[in-house]
């Protein structure tokens, strides 16, 4: 009689969608998979819907923490918005964003940092309040809560840790057991599990665009394999840019302003209306019509043909709807020709682009690539693209976390930088090596191997021992086939100084991905990302290797690996020593 499988506790796993204009949360029980649960109930407002409001309000003299969401009013002063941009400077900003620039006034990162952390409490605690109410007592204090958070697949490391750092002071627990996922990683996840009509077949290359308020990000897949679970890989690195769904409200209002400059009754109150009822309802259903006239209730106002006016109502010719959405839509189609042609210079045809957020639900988008792409590539919305994101972050949480309830995986990830260590060692002719493995494939550096003829001196440098006086390669190549990845490092102390130290190792960064392995790389194009901190202190001193030096002092000389785990959207690091592994590397991202 086989051995029954242990009982698999109860979890609650929660879902974070942290947008840059909206928010989502979702969760499943580890029990009962099969169903997902988008929360729609945001509070005492009264608001629902399946995402709320990406916005924080604090109110001046009060110490009480800061209203979110849709318990902020629309024509509300100093709101705070836009704030999660601020964890990641970089992003690119397109003309439209220069055009239409961010109204919230700029901030340090500190302040970006708290706004983030405020929110995410505030989405945290309703998030409890909801569970409170719906579960029972019991249930609620015995069933732990593990998190999945989703970030841009864009951001670097240092954006994505500091999510995590923000996620852990918000209560969500600790940083480590928080799991992060590329925001278009878990829409791909959700789109092929939920769209049965894909007809996808192994090797079929697709293009997932994430448009959403702010932001839009682009990812290739190709499927590797279907059986026993559907299982993709990303092609090349994805690309994004701030060109969302919510450049469309501004430019409205600038088409407003406009419109309205000479014409004393339109006053900052119809404004406001207006631009209500374009977010929530001309831009949802917009599908490219010219000949269709929206209107938009304006009480009180006199009849005014030449504006458009008529018996209490703004009428809105559908040719200047389409001028509003022109400059949005055409940056989205440039970017996503982009991504294609990045593809097919891979040898990958891209057989369809599946789009997800909520600007990926408009119709007008749909069509406009539809058109721009020709018939050779399907273009279709993915089911509730609006919390896609959201859904497919469960789905693979619950993958991650009961392996054996895996109905999808990722099982290659692009690198958007090369990892190494910069080894500045000057000879006549190369003063400094750059030792990086392409494609995130960390080569072996500080890695002392045997002088041989096998290796090309023109692409390593020798150097001398200072503990034994052997000649030895630095630099030395090792690339690893599938992740972790690893690579080695000697450590060498006097014995008679006590305990074996930490170590610190500054690992660099590169994003040119054409030079790497080059003798010559010019060192300045590197970067250092993150410092490493190895503790030894767990590591029995008798388990450590001990040899004479020179000088005839005895010496620690050991040999350690550092793992590093890279996923789509975080970094692990791990020491091994001696076929055990420690979880004692503090990693700094800088």
């Amino acid at each position: 009689m086989a051995p029954k499988e242990p009982k698999e506790p109860m979890r609650l796993l929660v879902a974070v969608d942290f947008g840059t204009t909206f928010s989502g949360v979702a969760y499943l029980q580890t029990l009962n998979h099969q169903r997902q649960t988008v929360i729609q109930d945001w509070g005492e407002a009264g608001g629902e819907g399946e995402k709320v409001p990406t916005i924080l309000k604090y109110d001046p003299g009060q110490f009480s923490p800061p209203r979110f969401g849709f318990n902020i009013d629309d024509d509300e002063d100093g709101k705070i918005e836009w704030f999660k941009l601020g964890l990641y400077p970089n992003v690119e900003e397109t003309s439209l964003a220069k055009k239409y620039p961010i109204k919230t006034p700029k901030m340090s990162d500190s302040e970006c940092q708290r706004h983030v952390v405020n929110y995410l409490t505030a989405l945290r605690e309703h998030t409890d309040t909801y569970f409170k109410d719906r579960f029972s007592e019991a249930f609620w204090r015995n069933t732990p809560r593990e998190y999945i958070i989703t970030v841009p697949a864009i951001w670097q490391d240092k954006s994505k840790d500091t999510t995590l750092v923000c996620a852990e002071k918000a209560g969500m627990g600790a940083r480590n057991n928080i799991q992060i996922v590329a925001e278009p990683e878990a829409a791909g996840i959700y789109a092929l599990q939920s769209m049965e009509n894909m007809n996808l077949k192994v090797n079929d290359t697709f293009v997932i665009c994430d448009a959403g308020g702010g932001t839009i990000d682009l990812v290739s897949y190709t499927v590797n394999s279907l059986k026993p679970i559907p299982v993709i890989g990303e092609v090349v690195v994805g690309s994004g840019a701030l060109c969302g769904g919510t450049f469309l409200d501004r430019i409205f209002a600038d088409y407003l302003t406009k419109k309205f400059h000479d014409y004393g009754p339109w006053d900052d109150e119809y404004q406001a209306a207006a631009l209500k009822t374009f977010e929530k309802d001309i831009k949802r259903k917009f599908a490219g019509d010219t000949n269709r006239t929206y209107t938009i209730r304006v009480r009180r106002l006199p009849d005014n043909s030449a504006l458009g006016i008529r018996s209490g109502f703004l009428e809105i010719p559908g040719k200047d709807i389409k001028k509003v959405f022109e400059p949005v839509v055409k940056e989205i189609v440039k970017r996503v020709k982009s991504q294609i042609q990045a593809t097919v210079n891979t040898g990958k045809s891209v057989k369809a682009v599946l789009l997800a957020g909520g600007f990926g639900r408009n119709e007008y988008l749909r069509s406009r690539l539809r058109d721009e792409l020709g018939d050779g590539v399907d273009v279709r919305k993915v089911e509730n693209s609006n919390t896609s994101i959201v859904r497919g972050a469960l789905i693979y949480g619950l993958a991650k976390k009961v392996p054996r309830l895996a109905t999808f995986l990722v099982d290659t990830n692009i690198a958007r930088r090369n990892y190494g260590e910069l080894r500045q060692i000057p000879t006549p002719d190369y003063p400094v090596i750059l030792v990086l493995g392409t494609s995130g494939r960390i080569s072996g550096t500080r890695c002392w191997l045997p002088l041989t003829n096998k290796y090309d001196p023109r692409k390593t440098t020798t150097t001398k021992d200072d503990v034994t006086g052997e000649t030895r390669v630095d630099g030395a190549p090792v690339k690893e086939s599938s992740p972790p990845e690893h690579f080695t490092f000697c450590v060498d102390q006097p014995v008679d100084e006590g305990p074996l130290q930490p170590a610190n190792l500054d690992i660099y960064v590169c994003e040119d991905k054409e030079n790497i392995g080059s003798p010559d790389y010019p060192g300045h194009r590197a970067s250092v990302s993150m410092k490493l901190r190895a503790d030894f202190s767990h590591i029995p001193t008798v388990r450590l290797n001990k040899v004479r030096g020179t000088d005839m002092r005895l010496y620690y000389k050991e040999y350690f690996i550092v793992e590093m785990t890279l996923r789509s959207a975080s970094l692990h690091f791990a020491l091994i020593h001696d076929g055990v592994r420690y979880e004692t590397i503090q990693v700094e991202f800088l």
